[in-house]
């Protein structure tokens, strides 16, 4: 699978992948650190957009390979990961906020998105034993925040808002 960035200018858009990015803003005698700096940057300073390949029930299908966890305390167990992999996200934001003044650095987004696909991994697992699809799943959710949105109601609170 290769991952994909679209630049978008003005009159047009651009599909690149990371190594013509790096051919474009790297050199041999830079780091590894500074090259990923480099990308980084060059793709931020672009509004680059990433897109991928993989749909979410390819995904979906995959986590079943690497699911390993007792299948009569599957919700419970997928649940309290699923919490446990949210609250690594949230610790590593706080620790931005106290040692960083709130902002976010390349290797600090690429460790946020590690767990952000922890995450995932846990919803997809979770709706799989409860015979979703994530597809269906984010459908259904951008149906409801469409309707939210148009009626007005995107901020308050309330499920059925």
């Amino acid at each position: 699978m290769i991952k994909y960035y679209i630049i978008e200018s003005e009159k047009n858009k651009v599909v690149v992948t990371r190594n013509d990015v790096a051919n474009l803003v790297t050199t041999a005698d830079m780091s590894e650190e500074d090259q990923n700096k480099a990308i980084y940057d060059y793709l931020e300073d672009h509004g680059a957009v990433v897109y991928s390949d993989i749909s979410f029930n390819e995904y979906q299908d995959f986590t079943k390979t690497t699911a390993i966890y007792p299948k009569n305390k599957a919700l419970e167990y997928l649940c309290l990961g699923l919490a446990s992999e949210a609250g690594e996200v949230a610790g590593k934001l706080k620790k931005v906020i106290r040692d960083h003044k709130g902002f976010t650095d390349y290797d600090t987004d690429k460790a946020l998105l590690k767990e952000i696909g922890d995450v995932l991994w846990y919803c997809a697992r979770i709706a799989d034993e409860l015979g979703g699809s994530l597809s269906e799943i984010a459908e259904e959710n951008m149906a409801k925040l469409k309707d939210r949105q148009v009626r007005g109601k995107l901020g308050g609170s309330g499920d059925n808002r």
